[in-house]
């Protein structure tokens, strides 16, 4: 994680580089950064102290490299093949499963709706999920797709990032396409 001030000047520089996102409590004040060579999810202050450690439970397999939380503070992080969610007080609250095994997600957003969202990179789409995970739908990208970022802005859009045809586009949470930056 870097750090900078509004000028781009480096203000200060923690953490490792295998987690793909990160997620900002301003409540709490925390930033939760998935570290799966450690093991863990470090929530930090703004300083980059280490504030504590979130975990899987036994049994419920590694923490990966997304992550997001919703509205409420819950903390969703994406497990492979599973979605672990954790309560404001980082507790595990649930697991669920994908139907189908992993959809190679490659980012996860909480939608304005409160139903998770994930860029599948094995099915060039993005799925939906409700907050208890039953599938609700998916959308199309364009074929060849290998999104690797999803979040949603203030007005319910979903942004992917797809790296390799050098793309972000943005879509309705219904998957209509809306701009296509790069």
């Amino acid at each position: 994680i870097q750090k900078f001030d509004r000028q781009g000047n480096l203000l200060a520089a923690w953490g490792a580089d295998d987690g793909y996102s990160l997620a900002m409590d301003d409540r709490q004040g925390i930033l939760y950064v998935p570290l799966p060579s450690a093991g863990y999810v470090g929530m930090f202050d703004a300083q980059g102290s280490l504030l504590g450690r979130i975990t899987a439970p036994a049994g419920e397999g590694a923490l990966a490299v997304y992550l997001t939380l919703s509205a409420s503070g819950e903390l969703f992080v994406n497990g492979g093949d599973r979605v672990l969610v954790f309560d404001r007080t980082h507790l595990p609250e649930r697991t669920w499963l994908f139907p189908d095994g992993s959809p190679g997600a490659r980012g996860i957003a909480v939608g304005p709706d409160g139903n998770l969202y994930v860029a599948s990179a094995s099915t060039a789409q993005v799925l939906s999920y409700d907050p208890t995970g039953h599938y609700l739908a998916s959308f199309a990208l364009p074929a060849g797709s290998l999104p690797y970022g999803l979040t949603c802005d203030l007005a319910g859009h979903l942004w992917v990032a797809v790296p390799n045809k050098d793309r972000v586009y943005e879509y309705t949470i219904t998957g209509t396409l809306l701009c296509t930056l790069g």
